[in-house]
């Protein structure tokens, strides 16, 4: 075999790795799933009300999703289940439920026209009962096992990466959480609390015509807060 077709061989070599590479690459990525909890983890006073969303992220095109939530029911209540922005032209069958009793949400929603990307598909709000946690652990369900419907309506068998939540409730105080919503960053609700508490239109201790908590409020707004 002379000098030229060494090279040639080697080339077409090089040039199958690259492709059977980029063709892996391509193959991995273009079919991830996930569904999670988020916040995956809050830590709230009894008494409160608070939601967590289920996100989807997908690149393939799904028309739905059948899931249950299983939560600690001594600890939470199921107040509500509600279509998020990704999923607010979605249909929902009859047959969704909350059971307070044993600390269950078995709910479904389909699509007219499957969509992929990632957004908010559910919105769950809870009441905090009583001090103790609660794991947010997602299922699928025996029609569904792994939660999303691809865009021919049938269950996905695989794939899914699936991510719970964890609920704390004691009685925790985040400085920069003031109306304990679990969030912190970019949160004009607290800077409002903050403001009224500093003016004593709300009875907040330590705050009162305190300049350097309204300050320290500033900055957990814009993520300084050390």
């Amino acid at each position: 075999m002379n000098r030229k077709i060494k090279i040639k061989c080697m080339r077409y070599i090089v040039f199958m790795i690259v492709l059977f590479l980029f063709g892996s690459m391509f193959l991995v990525v273009s079919v991830a799933k996930e569904v999670k909890i988020s916040p995956t983890y809050q830590c709230l006073s009894p008494n409160n009300e608070f939601h967590v969303n289920m996100t989807v992220d997908t690149t393939e095109y799904i028309r739905g999703l059948q899931f249950k939530l299983l939560f600690n029911s001594s600890v939470l209540e199921a107040l509500s289940v509600e279509k998020g922005p990704f999923f607010s032209d979605a249909l929902e069958p009859p047959g969704n439920t909350i059971n307070n009793t044993v600390g269950e949400i078995v709910w479904a929603y389909g699509l007219t026209t499957p969509k992929n990307g990632t957004g908010n598909a559910v919105k769950i709000t809870f009441g905090a009962k009583s001090l103790g946690a609660s794991m947010l652990d997602i299922q699928g369900t025996s029609q569904v096992p792994y939660i999303l419907i691809d865009a021919n309506g049938n269950p996905m068998t695989e794939g899914v990466a699936i991510n719970d939540g964890n609920i704390s409730i004691e009685n925790c105080f985040n400085p920069c959480d003031l109306n304990n919503d679990g969030i912190i960053i970019h949160d004009y609700n607290d800077l409002m609390t903050a403001y009224k508490c500093f003016l004593g239109i709300r009875n907040c201790a330590n705050y009162h015509q305190n300049w350097n908590l309204i300050k320290q409020e500033y900055e957990c707004f814009v993520n300084k807060f050390k």
